[in-house]
């Protein structure tokens, strides 16, 4: 990579009338209770900075009054499931570079392509040499704050802004193929208002909604037609934080979102999920990590085949308190939502900066559920081995047969700490045919119970009480 790349020179081809690119998400057939599903308790990931980011930049230690600013801000995983793509906002003007915006696009190789990641640093302490960061796209010089982004699709929406005097950009691309990005023309800019994160979806008239986030104000654009390539009306409709309503048990509270995305259920209801810390500075002063989850209900007029844009009703339903350990994640860092192809909600966080060259993510996973549908493939097999009895403490998630092999516990690292002897229940999803051993003692060897599967979610609450498992000490296929 060249500093002209790094340095928002990077030009990027437009999408053509034969390219293809995919304008929806996976719907999810009811989301409250996915989003209710996303565990609290996340799966640590690393990737490497792949020698692609100069000197200090998005580390903590560069020498200047922004220093704090100089860090990733969004993250979204795509639908070619190894990749991700994460904003981040440079300030700096030193060494001739910067300042300028940022997308990384992000492969972790060696992680299955469908459903949750799962750890990659379960039995070493950095990730593996195939999973860092394999293209950077310098999107804008000046306005250097990428914020919160979104995927539709195949379709990034990311805000660009500056302060002194405010302005943003809403710039879209085409990520059909990850390593070689495209940038439409539209674009919306906002010549008097920052862009703190965007949200896109495409509503059952198929024309397209994009929420911009700012200073306590969502601004709602529609587009001109159901073709995204043709953009948005000029005018947007504006909605202010202090009218949203709260639903049963809920407060009504709209917060200072680092991450705004919208999530569309298969009967064309709609969603949006806000993520962030309590904290108004965080990193710094810790706060408290959150997903707080919206209906967004738009008048009729703006659902029929030839809408007017109207102000939407948004209520608080529901939220999940995710917890952010080890400075693996930060919801004020760059965070976002994933659904995946059997339509399960996951949330994905980083930490603000990198360390070592090496940038660290947690993975709030959709949980299993004895409801779920059988799988037959074990590319979608998985394992949830917990520390305490009734699913509790942490968790050790094995995902297909990576990283399955587990010769001693004592050697492996889960959830930031040690975890040798410490199962005691586990729920499991493996197709007909697999096997899954754990065994009391090191080196496969001693008394084991071997977890069958039948395609179906199975669980036991308590390994000591139901099957006389005092230890797991090593596991593994058979």
């Amino acid at each position: 990579m060249s500093i002209n790349d790094y340095n928002a020179a990077t030009q990027l081809g437009s999408p053509g009338p034969n390219d293809r690119y995919r304008t929806r998400n996976p719907p999810i057939a009811n989301v409250l209770k996915e989003f209710k599903r996303i565990q609290t308790k996340g799966n640590y990931l690393g990737f490497w900075d792949g020698e692609l980011i100069p000197g200090n930049r998005y580390t903590a230690e560069v020498d200047n009054d922004v220093g704090l600013q100089n860090h990733l801000q969004g993250i979204q995983r795509l639908r070619h499931g190894k990749y991700a793509v994460v904003s981040g906002g440079d300030p700096h003007d030193l060494d001739g570079v910067g300042p300028a915006s940022h997308v990384f696009v992000v492969r972790i190789g060696t992680a299955p392509g469908r459903g949750p990641w799962g750890s990659n640093i379960i039995q070493q302490t950095f990730p593996p040499d195939g999973d860092k960061i394999v293209k950077v796209i310098g999107i804008e010089k000046g306005l250097w704050h990428a914020g919160g982004i979104q995927v539709l699709g195949d379709i990034l929406v990311v805000p660009v802004e500056k302060s002194d005097p405010h302005k943003s950009r809403i710039v879209f691309l085409n990520m059909a193929d990850p390593e070689r990005p495209q940038r439409f023309v539209i674009g919306i800019d906002r010549s008097d208002k920052k862009a703190a994160a965007a949200a896109l979806t495409r509503l059952a008239n198929q024309h397209y909604v994009l929420a911009v986030w700012n200073a306590g104000v969502l601004d709602f654009y529609l587009s001109k037609n159901k073709n995204l390539a043709d953009g948005f009306a000029d005018d947007p409709v504006s909605w202010d934080h202090s009218d949203v309503k709260a639903g049963r048990g809920q407060d009504a509270n709209f917060s200072d979102f680092q991450t705004i995305n919208f999530i569309a259920q298969d009967d064309d209801r709609l969603f949006l999920i806000g993520l962030h810390n309590t904290s108004s500075f965080a990193p710094a002063i810790p706060g408290r990590d959150y997903a707080d989850l919206y209906s967004v209900i738009f008048p009729a007029a703006t659902l029929t085949a030839n809408p007017i844009l109207g102000v939407p009703r948004i209520t608080k339903i529901a939220k999940r308190h995710l917890l952010c350990q080890d400075r693996q994640c930060n919801m004020d860092g760059a965070s976002g939502t994933y659904i995946d192809h059997r339509g399960r909600l996951h949330v994905y966080s980083t930490w603000h900066w990198r360390s070592d060259n090496v940038l660290r993510i947690s993975e709030f996973a959709s949980r299993l559920d004895l409801k779920d549908r059988p799988i037959t493939s074990i590319s979608e097999g998985r394992i949830d081995l917990f520390e305490k009895t009734g699913f509790k403490g942490k968790r050790l998630s094995v995902m297909g047969r990576r990283q399955a092999h587990i010769s001693h516990y004592r050697a492996i690292n889960v959830q930031g700490g040690p975890f040798d002897d410490r199962v005691s229940s586990v729920r499991f999803q493996l197709p007909r045919g697999y096997t899954y051993t754990l065994y009391e003692d090191p080196d496969f060897q001693g008394e084991g119970l071997a977890l069958e599967g039948s395609g179906s979610v199975e669980e036991v609450r308590n390994l000591r009480s139901e099957y006389g498992i005092k230890r797991v000490t090593s596991s593994r296929f058979e």
